[in-house]
């Protein structure tokens, strides 16, 4: 390895790791908040981007300079030169699909450097099928897909025996998946969260929006979605009994978007419908301002989580480094990152048993539903427990104490353990892990000499070869055709039409040095211009005269047999 094993180049799409767009996703705020905990953290001398173009390592040069507040040392590695990875040894990809890397990972060496996927939501078509292939694809052992969750990784695996079990009964074999599947958590940067203006920021929105000092205020922050994000009733309801039975004034802070905006109506009517003793307040969570600095005007956080498009759960960390108390559903990866009855309080959850569901599926299949109304469906049937809920809601509306001593239990919790410093120590030592196992372990389906790297996307010459009447090979015969030749050369690729597949073809100086050669020899065969360049250009040669022909340079006369 030239480079530090604990390295990684990021798959970089600027989407995928930015939180400044109309609507912001869990997994580009984990994204975003990863590539900036690995830069400030990983104690790297150079950082790499693997990504489609100059605009794209801009965009990543720009993300790493703001998070270190200096200039770094940054590479970049296109899509096309892709075998560079081997010089860093692991490519991290922001998602859990490694089957398209791995198969042009395959077409250059299967050992040269490891690919590491992390997951966020599980249920979309697209990543259940991309969990299917790492039955059948070419992943190794060296390669890791993240589970930031006990739970998400329980779902991959019973994903992966579900096709397994199909593939036997079709093929008589069980294949074995060998990718790894650690468990690590996302990450916050606990300093943005609780920050030494966090006093004044209190008073400022408390003030503008009109808290006085012996209300409480309950905070939710994401995506206002009740299909594919969490529906509000629950927390409605719950909210409204805790203010009865409190007698407190209690105010609700939704910090998120609409999504779609012509949702807005409907939160609105029900939030006066479904709470009315509760002042609600909407707020635009997209703006940074309010993303930053509006944890410091709540008293506590909740987030009841009934969506299946769930994973982790990033915002109850977000909460607990300011130092937030938080309710929050018995869901998902809230199960590992809240103790209950120590950072906050998990409400009880329950949906049907395995085996009533299975027209939910089919329905989402056979794209009668679409993937919102799918999630948004199980969610219908998914039941928050109410009673608990009232019941958390109003311990901590009613004891401030109870409120400080769980805030700061969460808060000790987000630093020792949430905290980016410490997530990307993990990541580190994991990359490590598939580093040691490339070295030693056995390679699943070493591509055999003389075929295809991948089988499903062959050289179109070979797939498509009884199109043409013939094809160009090295005895194909070659000569110049009349005219300035040189002249059409230079007219030709001035034009978009005719250049656009250049980087496949000998550059234009090198073809003026074929055309050169044939004005003197005379029609050569294939082989003939092969031995002008390297033995590695061959390829190149063989495209070009395709091209040269196509363009009225040279002609094709015959084609002899090798």
């Amino acid at each position: 390895m030239l480079n530090n094993t604990r390295n990684a180049a990021f798959y970089y799409m600027a989407e995928g790791y930015q939180t400044s767009g109309k609507s912001i996703m869990g997994r580009q705020s984990a994204g975003e908040g990863f590539l900036s905990g690995f830069a400030k953290h990983a104690g790297v001398d150079r950082f790499y981007c693997y990504g489609p173009n100059v605009e794209q390592y801009q965009h990543f040069q720009r993300s790493i300079t703001q998070a270190t507040g200096k200039g770094q040392s940054c590479s970049f590695i296109p899509f096309a030169h892709f075998p560079s990875l081997s010089q860093v040894g692991c490519l991290f990809v922001p998602g859990p699909c490694l089957s398209n890397d791995a198969w042009v990972r395959r077409s250059f060496n299967s050992r040269a450097y490891s690919i590491c996927g992390v997951t966020h939501t599980t249920a979309t078509e697209r990543i259940m099928d991309s969990i299917g292939a790492l039955l059948i694809d070419p992943v190794q052992s060296w390669d890791a897909i993240v589970c930031t969750s006990t739970v998400v990784k329980k779902t991959l695996e019973r994903v992966i025996d579900s096709y397994a079990d199909y593939l036997e009964d079709r093929m008589g074999v069980r294949p074995q998946m060998s990718v790894q599947l650690p468990i690590i958590p996302l990450g916050v940067d606990c300093e943005q969260f609780s920050p030494p203006e966090g006093e004044a920021y209190r008073a400022a929105w408390r003030d503008k929006l009109g808290i006085t000092e012996d209300a409480v205020a309950v905070l939710y922050v994401g995506r206002l979605n009740f299909t594919a994000k969490v529906h509000p009733l629950p927390m409605f309801l719950a909210l409204e009994e805790a203010a009865r039975q409190t007698g407190k004034q209690i105010h609700l802070l939704l910090a998120g978007w609409f999504d779609p905006p012509t949702t807005e109506t409907l939160w609105r009517e029900d939030a006066l419908k479904f709470c009315p003793s509760v002042t609600v307040t909407f707020l635009d969570g997209r703006q940074e301002a309010v993303r930053r600095e509006i944890w410091s005007a709540a008293d506590i956080f909740t987030s009841l989580s009934d969506n299946i498009q769930e994973t982790f759960g990033l915002t109850p960390i977000e909460a607990m480094a300011a130092g937030l108390p938080v309710v929050v559903t018995d869901w998902d990866g809230y199960r590992d990152t809240v103790r209950d009855g120590i950072d906050g309080f998990r409400v009880p959850i329950f949906f049907p048993e395995p085996g009533r569901g299975e027209e939910l599926a089919i329905r989402f299949a056979n794209n009668v539903d679409s993937y919102g109304r799918y999630c948004g469906s199980v969610s219908q049937m998914t039941s928050v427990d109410l009673d608990a809920c009232v019941a958390a809601f109003v311990k901590l509306v009613q004891d401030k104490s109870l409120r400080s001593k769980l805030g700061e239990a969460g808060r000790q919790r987000a630093v020792e353990q949430y905290d980016w410093r410490h997530v990307v120590r993990q990541y580190q030592e994991l990359w490590q892990e598939l580093d040691l196992r490339r070295m030693r372990e056995l390679e699943t389906a070493p591509r055999s000499k003389g075929k295809q790297p991948i089988p499903l996307r062959l050289d179109p010459f070979e797939l498509f070869q009884e199109y043409p009447t013939d094809c160009i090979n090295s005895g194909t015969l070659l000569a110049l055709r009349a005219g300035n030749m040189r002249e059409r050369l230079e007219q030709i690729c001035s034009s978009v039409m005719n250049s656009f597949a250049a980087n496949l073809l000998l550059s234009q100086q090198e073809q003026a040095t074929v055309i050169e050669y044939l004005a003197k020899q005379g029609p050569v065969t294939v082989v003939e211009i092969m031995k002008l360049f390297s033995a590695a250009r061959a390829n190149q040669v063989v495209r070009t005269v395709g091209w040269m022909g196509k363009n009225g340079i040279i002609s094709i006369q015959a084609v002899q047999d090798n």
